[in-house]
């Protein structure tokens, strides 16, 4: 994106010009690079948006086939209008779009923001009487301006910005380059609309935005906590984790020896066996834990062949456990190396498909012809 670094209008603006990046946190971004009419956005008439030439247009536009030269957008489409009551449309004027409520359940404090200009014959085409403002209403409301741009005293003579929301003009001039404005507000309530509504009744009279955001500029930093409780059976990464305001945030269940996951436990209710685990748009603090079934016990396999197996026992016993044939003649190399032990060690303890429980290794002997293997149940 095109960043154009202006001056300060003044120090006791609330309406000035900066980048979109805050220090903040942006839940909602409108860039128009897809058609987003009747799922993002709203138009006051469905046939409001029209092209019948240059210099009669309204709506989604990549620049391509209308005047304004204008330059600087975020990607490539933007809406512009000019002429918007010509009859080559609907003959509507103002025309605006609303854009979808958004929640702001838990802020205090949101801006605004967007990309702005006017067509290159917009410096003398602009009338008092016309303009660009962008509003905001909490929990369906009242409308009220945010960021305003219309003409001065008399006729063509620009688009300026409206610092005092009195209809005329008074602050930074738009041009054909697009740049960053941005109103801060307070907020108490769950959800914010925008609109953005235009009034340009004659050729020469044209304007754009693009890029427009919201953005929780006090998030609560680790006022939302997600309390992890580890239970028997497997483990929860992260653990407890505070979580800003309107994050996302995963959790992984990983199951010990002798368990499996089976379900997720959230705020007290099931929550399915989805894993990992994930919290959107967390506005507030929530717990989670896991449960965890555990296996039943099973034969205890040293290897596959004649002679092998055995029972598990209860924790904590030893069992003997005879090896079949066909790993006993793998294995007769070993006992007569050197160091045989060792050797016969490492492949018991590194090939054994042994099931769920099955613990420590402890000792191998002969007997009756046979290699026999101890182990010890946990």
């Amino acid at each position: 994106m095109k960043k154009n670094l202006l001056p300060l209008v003044s120090a006791l603006l609330l309406v000035f010009i900066s980048p979109l990046m805050g220090v903040g946190q942006v839940f909602w971004t409108e860039d128009f690079e897809t058609d987003g009419a009747g799922v993002r956005y709203t138009l006051d008439a469905v046939d409001d948006e029209f092209n019948d030439g240059s210099s009669d247009h309204y709506g989604r536009t990549d620049g391509l086939g209308i005047s304004g030269s204008y330059s600087g957008q975020n990607g490539i489409f933007f809406w512009a209008g000019e002429d918007i009551d010509d009859n080559g449309g609907n003959g509507n004027n103002p025309k605006a779009v609303i854009f979808n409520s958004q929640s702001i359940a838990g802020m205090t404090d949101v801006r605004i923001s967007g990309l702005f200009a006017r067509g290159s014959a917009g410096g003398g085409g602009i009338d008092q009487a016309d303009y660009l403002r962008l509003d905001y209403r909490i929990d369906g409301g009242s409308w009220t301006p945010a960021i305003w741009f219309s003409g001065q005293s008399g006729s063509n003579n620009g688009a300026y910005l409206d610092t005092d929301y009195d209809g005329t003009g008074d602050g930074t001039a738009l041009t054909n380059t697009f740049a960053s404005f941005t109103k801060d507000i307070s907020v108490s309530g769950s959800n914010i609309e925008l609109r953005v509504e235009m009034s340009m009744n004659s050729g020469s009279e044209e304007v754009a935005y693009d890029y427009l955001q919201l953005e929780n500029t006090n998030p609560v930093v680790g006022g939302n906590d997600i309390t992890v409780t580890q239970s028997t059976g497997g483990t929860i990464t992260p653990g407890t984790t505070a979580v800003a305001e309107g994050a996302d945030q995963d959790f992984t269940a990983t199951a010990d020896a002798c368990y499996t996951f089976t379900n997720w436990v959230v705020d007290g209710s099931p929550a399915g066996n989805s894993n990992p685990y994930s919290f959107t748009n967390v506005t507030a603090p929530h717990t989670i834990t896991a449960v965890y079934t555990s296996v039943a016990s099973s034969n205890i396999v040293a290897s596959a062949g004649a002679n092998a197996g055995g029972n598990a026992g209860a924790p904590g016993s030893s069992e003997r456990l005879s090896l079949g044939s066909a790993i006993r003649a793998s294995l007769t190399a070993s006992l007569t190396g050197t160091p045989p032990l060792i050797t016969l060690i490492t492949l018991i303890t590194s090939t054994r498909p042994l099931t769920c429980c099955v613990a420590t290794f402890l000792c191998i002997f002969r007997h009756a012809n046979k290699l026999a293997v101890v182990w010890r149940r946990s």
